[in-house]
């Protein structure tokens, strides 16, 4: 064959769309069309074993459920229930904030009160919230007004270092699948400075998981401003600083969140 582009070619090597397909084309299709679709298989399929595990969370969403116990506004609001914490979040990207209870008539100020939640029960790992069937005002009720005795953060002595991502929790817990990773970022952002309580997710070598709710070092919720600081760490692996404790069943780390958050 010639190198003039101009010369003489086989007529049956060019293809014209109302005649038969030509031998060498016919040839290449049916040899390359079978190794195309291999390779698309092979990638569909290394796609697919590259993704999160399906959420170990659940949310279940055909009954709402009364659960009875001593509300909490603070660090976050939560119904103790038999000595475990219920984390208490609204029907959407919200959670109810001290101002919102009162506006409700549910004035915890003055200290913890015996009452009545009714909402759909989230959990994963043993964690548990309830996301409130509509209004803090319809879906809560005070059944006792005398005040009960507050339920306090132990913090342990000295800054420890945990290394995790931060979460959504409400989400993390069951809303989402995945409720976490980048690919949640945008979503868990708008739930944690919309009132959602941010969690930090430590896991050890086996996967297991860990849970934090992120307190500051007064051993109150996180600020709107307070969360700001850390909102470009969000859903990102990180590492924390802070003094680790406990409430009513959940480990808890007390930051300072000005300085305590570092990407890894």
């Amino acid at each position: 064959m010639t190198d003039d582009p101009f010369a003489p070619r086989d007529a049956d090597d060019f293809y014209v769309g109302y005649l038969p397909l030509p031998r060498a084309h016919k040839r290449f299709i049916q040899i390359m069309l079978p190794v195309a679709v291999a390779f698309m298989g092979i990638g569909a399929l290394g796609i697919a074993a590259s993704q999160p595990e399906w959420s170990a969370g659940s949310w279940d969403l055909a009954t709402p459920t009364e659960y009875e116990g001593t509300l909490l506004a603070d660090p976050y609001p939560m119904l103790v229930v038999d000595g475990e914490a219920h984390l208490i979040v609204g029907p959407a990207k919200v959670a109810p904030t001290t101002d919102t209870l009162v506006d409700a008539g549910i004035d915890l100020r003055v200290g913890p009160k015996q009452a009545v939640v009714t909402g759909y029960p989230l959990q994963r790992d043993g964690r548990k919230m309830i996301s409130l069937e509509v209004s803090e005002k319809d879906s809560i009720r005070i059944t006792d007004q005398t005040p009960r005795p507050p339920v306090p953060i132990v913090l342990n002595t000295g800054l420890t270092a945990r290394r995790g991502e931060i979460m959504d929790a409400k989400c993390f817990m069951g809303a989402m699948s995945p409720g976490e990773g980048r690919a949640h970022k945008a979503c868990a952002t708008l739930c944690i400075t919309s009132g959602i309580p941010p969690v930090l997710v430590t896991r050890d070598e086996s996967g297991a998981a860990t849970y934090h709710l992120l307190v500051t070092t007064t051993g109150d919720g996180l600020s709107s401003a307070e969360l700001e600081s850390i909102k470009p760490y969000i859903a990102e692996p990180v590492t924390i600083d802070g003094t680790p404790g406990s409430l009513a069943g959940w480990n808890v780390l007390a930051i300072d969140p000005e300085f305590a958050v570092s990407p890894l």
